[in-house]
């Protein structure tokens, strides 16, 4: 709907259509046909076969071609959005909006369904609840692939389009990129139903300008599209018929959302938009509100300093360690903060009670047994077990459920043991060494690996029991703040996975137990951690609604039911659990440390995205930051050198060797080696390759440690498809 000013007004661009009469000024101009009723095949540019001022008095819309008019989308600062997702009158895709100049291609965007290409898709409030968490769903599985198939053509059309206008071609990737995100999160994050209708409208809202763009890049002239003028009304206008304006049809919604999804929450609602650019503004701000994702953050001021072997944990206190800039500054890499080993000073009731704990130390390791069932502390055929097993997650120990890759396994001895610290070891996921243990249960299997490491766990059933059915709250939960995200120490983790969540209570109430106002480092540590597990207890059953576990529960995992004794009986389950385990670990660490050494506070979103699918690259196709959350099902024996066991075909793993190298290029202290390879990739040896997989490898484990003050979790092969 172009906008035509006269010629006093055509400097001030930024003046609202919307006017209000000056005082003492002459009666405006009454807007009436003054041609023959019947308008010429052919009209003038600027004359009305049809005319209406709809909210206006001294302006007048018109059209040389159409034989209606349409309510005028009055511009606003706030965009509305209603309970089908769109925007109403705003609603761009659906109905003609001021035209912008740098945004023809929104006039050619089809006014009519035709699948699969443009899928007739009708959004209601109905959603797949398959998620293990109530209120939460997906977009029902239909509506889901119709989307996703329209998404993948416009991938293929815009993608054959290269050639067009430069302009067009970069807003067409942008474009893309956008709509990637909003698949993704229609896709693999559950929802209430109010907000999965409104992402799956944003996804059919993209697709349908990215058609639109198409049809402008094709045709490259503006002819025979519909076309209203809003221009001013005076006696010399041709008008043939004055008619009423048409409102949107009533298959649009005309019930706003609730909770609100607004464009800009600083601004009333009602105050009208003078600079023009509310499409454009509004298109991305929503698009960053409703399909936008950020990964949870794992920063350095997270982690306390390392800590000499005759420390007091209780007595360290945290240092702040933020990451500085590096002394080029056209550099965009961080440098890493050494930890720093400060004096600590012992008090006479620390030593008295360092010397408590030593006269009760039990020098005898049983299994905890009890809470399994079980009452005997071996298992048959159980190797002999350490006195003093050290901690999983500052130094290598080999699992004898599952092989870690020879290239993992070399640079993470390398770079153990990890010194202790202070701060406890935080997990995006629960950590592969509390599924990996034995009891009588669960014995290890009869061909334990060489140098395996079979450490005694009689809770562990429970554990693999019980994450059947928390797994999928775990993943949702990654990416929603109002799920408590944060990444969680093994206490929590352990809590979480043994599934008794009732809080503890005092005199009856559920008040936690506390003391009082004391700070945290001043509070008991059993008092400390039974705050933690009833953190864990109310997130998982206010939040999640779950009921505290029962060993007689059954459980869905993929088609198939599991019991306590299917876990027990089955080792596929075990496989299935350690390698989504491993995988959704490795692909959060490898993204928050990128994110901390890489990324910028006054990045924009879309560079966000460029980087994030620019990592996401690592593990399969390019994707957005929720390609963190691997798939629900394993793919397969795979080739991928990260989880590969067997590298006999190297150079079909060179491409994303190389995709590895450059992610690395832009971290601080990236090794020579590296650098000088990725130049000369044609004339790589097998020999050499296998040399840059190490180097690469042990360069990722040496920064996360400089970084996180413990072991990074490694990729697993992924179980066969039966697991």
């Amino acid at each position: 709907m172009p906008i035509r000013l006269p010629a006093s007004e055509s400097t001030h661009r930024e003046r609202s259509p919307v006017e209000s009469p000056p005082l003492n000024a002459t009666p405006a101009q009454k807007l009436q046909s003054n041609s023959c009723r019947t308008g010429p095949i052919i009209c003038g540019a600027f004359e009305g076969e049809v005319a209406s001022q709809d909210v206006f008095t001294t302006l007048v819309i018109t059209s040389p071609n159409m034989n209606f008019v349409p309510k005028y989308p009055v511009e606003r600062q706030i965009i509305q959005t209603y309970t089908d997702g769109r925007w109403g009158l705003r609603e761009y895709s659906r109905w003609p909006q001021v035209l912008l100049p740098e945004m023809w291609h929104v006039a050619c965007i089809p006014g009519r369904p035709s699948p699969p290409e443009i899928p007739n898709t009708v959004f209601s409030g109905k959603t797949s609840p398959q998620t293990g968490v109530r209120g939460l769903g997906y977009v029902l599985p239909h509506v889901q692939q119709a989307l996703r198939d329209a998404v993948q053509l416009a991938r293929l059309r815009l993608n054959e389009m290269e050639n067009g206008p430069l302009e067009s071609v970069r807003y067409g990737k942008c474009l893309l990129m956008t709509l990637s995100h909003a698949v993704d999160r229609m896709t693999q994050l559950s929802a209430s139903a109010q907000i999965s209708v409104i992402v799956a409208a944003l996804v059919q809202r993209l697709r349908l300008e990215a058609e639109g763009l198409r049809t402008y890049m094709k045709l490259f002239r503006r002819i025979g599209l519909p076309v209203w003028f809003l221009q001013p009304l005076t006696g010399s206008l041709k008008v043939w018929k004055i008619v009423t304006p048409v409102v949107p049809p009533s298959g649009m919604s005309r019930a706003l959302c609730n909770p609100p999804i607004l464009h800009d929450t600083s601004v009333m609602v009602g105050v009208v938009n003078l600079t023009h650019n509310w499409l454009r503004d509004a298109k991305m701000g929503i698009s960053k509100l409703v399909s936008g994702s950020r990964l949870p953050t794992l920063a350095p001021s997270e982690v306390a300093q390392v800590l000499a072997a005759t420390d007091d944990t209780r007595a360290a206190k945290r240092r702040k360690i933020q990451p500085t800039e590096p002394e080029s500054s056209g550099s965009l890499r961080r440098a890493i903060v050494q930890p720093v080993v400060p004096p600590v000073e012992e008090t006479k009731e620390k030593r008295r009670r360092r010397k408590r704990s030593k006269r009760t130390a039990d020098p005898k390791l049983e299994v905890d047994a009890k809470s399994d069932g079980g009452s005997s502390t071996s298992a048959p055929n159980m190797p002999p077990l350490q006195a003093d097993p050290p901690q999983p997650a500052r130094e290598f120990l080999a699992s004898p459920f599952c092989t870690i890759p020879p290239h993992w396994a070399r640079a993470l001895k390398a770079a153990s043991p990890v010194p202790r610290s202070a701060a406890s070891a935080v997990f995006f996921y629960p950590p592969p060494f509390l599924l990996d243990t034995v009891s009588q249960d669960a014995p290890p299997p009869q061909h334990v690996p060489e140098g395996a490491a079979v450490r005694p766990d009689g809770k562990v059933v429970r554990y693999l029991h019980n994450l059947v059915r928390i797994r999928r709250f775990c993943r949702a939960r990654l990416f929603d703040a109002s799920m408590s995200n944060q990444p969680l120490t093994l206490t929590e983790w352990r809590a979480a996975l043994f599934g008794d969540y009732k809080t503890s209570q005092v005199n009856g109430s559920s008040t936690p137990k506390t003391s009082g106002s004391l700070p945290p480092d001043r509070k008991p540590r059993g008092l400390r951690r039974q705050e933690e597990r009833d953190a864990i207890s109310r997130l998982l059953s206010r939040v999640a609604f779950l009921p505290s576990y029962a060993e007689d529960m059954v459980f869905q995992l993929d088609d198939r039911l599991v019991s306590r004794e299917t876990v027990r009986t089955d080792p596929r389950i075990r496989q299935r659990l350690l390698w989504e385990s491993h995988e959704t670990n490795f692909r959060c660490e490898l993204m928050a440390l990128d994110t901390l050494l890489v990324q910028r506070e006054n990045w924009t979103e879309l560079n966000r995205w460029e980087r994030e699918r620019e990592v996401s690259g690592v593990w399969g196709d390019p994707s957005s930051t929720l390609g963190v959350l691997p798939p629900d099902a394993p793919p397969g024996p795979t080739t991928h050198i990260w989880g590969s066991l067997d590298l006999s075909e190297w150079r079909d793993a060179v491409p994303v060797l190389c995709h590895f190298l450059k992610i690395f290029a832009r971290w601080p202290q990236y090794p020579d080696v590296l650098f000088d390879a990725i130049h000369r990739v044609s004339s790589w040896t097998e020999s050499e390759f296998r040399q840059l997989l190490d180097v690469s490898v042990d360069f990722y484990v040496r920064t996360f440690v400089q970084v996180y003050h413990r072991l990074p979790i490694p990729p697993i092969p992924p179980p066969p498809k039966s697991a």
